[in-house]
């Protein structure tokens, strides 16, 4: 791809991180769970129990996961769209990087100049062998 494709790429998805809008790192994760009470229909056989019930797990700033249930409604459909949100981020990041990279390396061999070492040229214990010395 020549530079000047990777440029615009580079400034197209700039400007797509900006449009993303809030976002949120975890994990909605999905369970069904049975009751204690003996008559229910959660012990039916093939009964999957109660539920859908939602939960977030995320990790917090110590550390810690951090799992909590969220309610279906508003609640559970805004928490969604930002764990979508961070996840279309997060691709648009690494193709970012792929496109910078490509960038500095087409940057890196404009500037890219022979190496030549010269004979009978000093190393670097030479130099503190000099440094050394009193004067």
């Amino acid at each position: 791809m020549d530079r000047q494709k990777l440029l615009t790429e580079r400034t197209i998805i700039l400007q797509e991180m900006t449009m993303i809008g809030e976002m949120r790192t975890g994990t909605l994760s999905t369970r069904y769970q049975k009751c204690s009470t003996k008559n229910c229909h959660c012990k039916t056989k093939g009964d999957p129990g109660h539920g859908p019930i939602y939960a977030l797990s995320f990790y917090a700033d110590d550390g810690k996961l951090v799992s909590r249930n969220i309610k279906p409604g508003k609640q559970l459909d805004l928490i969604r769209a930002q764990i979508e949100n961070y996840h279309k981020y997060k691709e648009l990041t690494k193709r970012f990087m792929r496109v910078n990279n490509e960038l500095s390396r087409m940057q890196e061999l404009d500037i890219k100049e022979p190496t030549t070492i010269k004979k009978n040229s000093s190393t670097k214990s030479d130099f503190l062998l000099k440094r050394k010395q009193p004067q």
